[in-house]
Parts: structure tokens; sequence; C-alpha cells
């Protein structure tokens, strides 16, 4: 009985994984198939030098032109997208092509002589991350499971930016699940660093910079919780910023793990320069993004504070005691410090308080359910390879970690002691509370 009960079990599974594969590639197939179509009719529409230069603009340069009508937005969209379908058949950052960009941008021709002047981001191509809602396209992250689950609207944060003019015209890959640095995925497969096809571009948000580091988008969006938009932003050599918790609003994205609230993700830019970040950040905080969600705070951009020449002083350090970085990035840390200080600013030596005891209630926090919303998000799926220590972490048994844990001590005292803090699959409420409490801002009553 024991046999004939596992034999079915099996063949369940099996059964689930070969319809996840199927519809896998009919996704994959799908998408590469637009974006060739795509190749094919934008190859011949422009000159080649007219979308060189185009490419060769910054993003406000493309806005000023867009505005006096000097360049079609049309004509720029395009361009984009040519660029994105062409940088994604080597890098493969590109997840799919957003059907009305287009159309969007013929929209935006007919308002160039008049209501273009309050649109900040007129006519300006941007990429978005998978994971953000796109009404008619699916924002998988990853899991075949949320395959052919179009999102009914837009999500807040693209209804702002087709607001301030901008022309959402394709999503970005990123890592299953959004809780890795790298960069890979069983549907749409492995992003590549724009410098170097063999090496990674980071994770989570990895397609989107890849996508802007090889010049394929201008102005790319991804989410942040722990690195997943500084991380690529650092490894593809462009700007990256996780913007103040609530300044954009996250409704209408998938998440990786629903609920979880102990510490938030955000909504941030990626451009090849800080201006276009500035740029992004001023047209984004403006009373439509608090009025389509009330958790976003009526603050406009303060210029004033930003344009200061106020000399600030900055902490600053090369190691945070929890995960040493190699030397290239002690480097880079050190010659930022000495740039600010020939402008004048004052750099301290900071060291990380708690370290250990921030990265214990980082873990607990995200896996408070002892990872079962993860777990029940891989188990029925294809599980990239990628993700398979994280799987197995979270798999294994309470009885096999301090056995497990012993073995690891040697070779990595860190990952033993993350490994244990993985065992939380028991919290109670209470608990659940304290970890709440231990990541807020304690306030003097």
């Amino acid at each position: 009985a024991a046999i004939i009960c596992g034999s079915g079990v099996i063949v369940v599974h099996l059964y689930k994984l070969r319809k996840c594969n199927q519809l896998v590639k009919e996704k994959n197939k799908k998408e590469k198939l637009f974006i060739k179509q795509m190749l094919m009719e934008l190859e011949g529409i422009k000159d080649e030098n007219e979308r060189e230069k185009i490419l060769s603009m910054t993003a406000q340069e493309l806005i000023n032109a867009a505005k006096k009508g000097e360049i079609d937005p049309v004509t720029i969209i395009q361009s984009y997208i040519y660029k994105a379908c062409c940088d994604t058949q080597t890098f493969n950052s590109v997840s799919g092509v957003i059907r009305d960009a287009q159309e969007l941008a013929k929209k935006l021709t007919v308002l160039q002589d008049s209501d273009s002047s309050s649109m900040k981001l007129f006519g300006l191509p941007v990429s978005l991350k998978e994971c953000i809602g796109v009404k008619g396209m699916d924002s998988t992250i990853g899991y075949s499971s949320l395959i052919n689950k179009p999102a009914l609207e837009d999500s807040v944060i693209v209804k702002v930016l087709k607001s301030c003019g901008a022309v959402p015209f394709v999503k970005t890959n990123l890592v299953q699940g959004m809780l890795n640095f790298e960069s890979s995925n069983p549907i749409f497969g492995k992003t590549g660093n724009p410098k170097n096809v063999n090496y990674t571009p980071g994770g989570s948000s990895s397609g989107a910079g890849s996508l802007v580091g090889s010049g394929g988008s201008v102005l790319g969006f991804g989410t942040d919780i722990a690195g997943s938009i500084r991380n690529p932003a650092h490894l593809c050599g462009v700007c990256g910023l996780k913007p103040t918790m609530q300044r954009l609003s996250k409704i209408g994205l998938q998440g990786s793990l629903p609920g979880q609230s102990c510490l938030s993700s955000c909504v941030g830019p990626l451009a090849q320069d800080v201006d276009t970040l500035v740029l992004a950040m001023q047209a984004l905080s403006c009373p439509l993004m608090s009025q389509l969600d009330k958790n976003i705070p009526p603050l406009p951009f303060n210029d004033e504070l930003f344009q200061s020449k106020l000399k600030l002083r900055i902490g600053y350090y090369t190691n945070d005691g929890y995960a040493e970085p190699v030397p290239a990035v002690q480097r880079a840390v050190l010659m930022t410090k000495e740039i600010l200080e020939k402008a004048g600013h004052t750099l301290v030596p900071f060291k990380v308080p708690r370290i250990e005891d921030a990265m214990r209630i980082l873990s607990s926090a995200l896996f408070a359910d002892g990872g079962k919303t993860c777990m029940e998000n891989l188990k029925n799926d294809l599980v990239d390879p990628v993700n398979r220590y994280l799987y197995w972490r979270l798999s294994c048994p309470a009885f096999l970690r301090p056995i497990v844990n012993l073995q690891w001590k040697a070779r990595s005292p860190r990952i033993a002691k993350d490994l244990m803090v993985y065992d939380c699959g028991k919290f109670r409420l209470k608990e659940i509370w304290d970890l709440v409490s231990a990541t807020a801002i304690k306030y003097p009553h």
C-alpha cells in the first residue's frame, strides 16, 4: 500500500512538472516570437544614423527634443524598442515587449504643441521589472503558476509614469522569486552582464541593470528589499536608487512573499547617470502618486534641499563585519570617500552595530512562516538552479539542521548560523510582533 501511494504521489508530481514545463515553453516562445517580430518590423523604418543619435541622447535631451517637436515620440520609442530587442538577443535582458507602447507614443504626438509642458517625462522610454503590473501582461516572477494571469489594470507606478508622459516599452528579466542576487528563472532563462555576457548582472532586478547598462533603456525601474536594485546597478556599471520606504507606490506589483510586512521592498529607478535618477524622482513625487495610493505621503521633491551646498557629515565602512567585500568593492568605497572629502564633506569611519542580530532579524522576518510560502511556490513548479540552495535550506528537517550546522561551522560559520535562522517555522504571533518591533525605528515618547 505504501509503495502504491508513494508511486501515485510521484506520478502526480511528474504530471504537474510536465504541465509546468509546457506552460513555460509556450510562454517563452510567445515572447521571443514577438521580440523577433518587432525587430523585423523596425529594421528598416528609421535611418541608422538617426537611431544612433536618439540612443546617444540623455533623458533630459530626449524630453526637450520631444516637447519642442524636434523628434517624434514614436521615433524615440521605436528606436528604443529596436535597441532593446537587439540587446536581448545577446544578454537576454527583456522578458517581453509592452504591446501598446507605440500606440501610447502616438497619443503623445498629438500633445506635443499643447499639453506637453507639464509632463516632466514627456516621450521618455521606460523599462519595467517583470514584477511591475502592466495591463494585459503577466507578472510571473519566474513561476509557471502565474503564467496566463495578466494584470487587469496598470500598477500605480505605471499610471503615474504615463501621466508624466513616459512610455513603458519593455518588461525586464529577474531571478525566480526575487530572493536571490542571481539572474535566472525557468521561464525566461538567464540574463548576462552587459560588459561580459558570461558574468552575472546581479539581481534580483537583473534585466533592468543589464538593459540600462547596454544602452537599451534610458530609464528602468526595479524593486529592492536588500540590494535588488543596488546590486545589479553596481555590477552593470550604472546608477541605481532605493528610495525611502513609501516614496513610490507598490500597488499592482507581484510580490514574492505576499503578506510579509516586517521588511518592505521599494520601487526605484536605474539609469546611466545620477541626473536621470533625480529627474525620475522629481517627476514621480507628485500629487497623483499619493492620490492613487493613500499609503504614500503627499511630499513633493525638495529641490531646495537637493540644491543645497551644505557640507555633510557622512559615515562610511569597507567591511560590515558579516560578509567581507572583495578588494575592488572596498577600493571603490575609498575612492568615493576621497572624492567626497575633496568636495568639502566630512567622512567618518562607521562600524555597523549588531550586524549578526540584524541578519538574524532579516532572515527570520522574511521566513517567519518557516519558508512555507516560498516552498508552496516552488514545490509544484520548476525550480531554477540558483534557487536550489534556498529550497534545500527551507526544506531541511529540523532534526538535521544541528548536524549540518556542525559540518558547515568549519567551512563557513556565517552560512552555519544562517541555516539555523531558517528553522523558524513555528513562530507564534507574539514572536512575529517582536520581529516587527525589532525592525522598527525607536522613537522616544
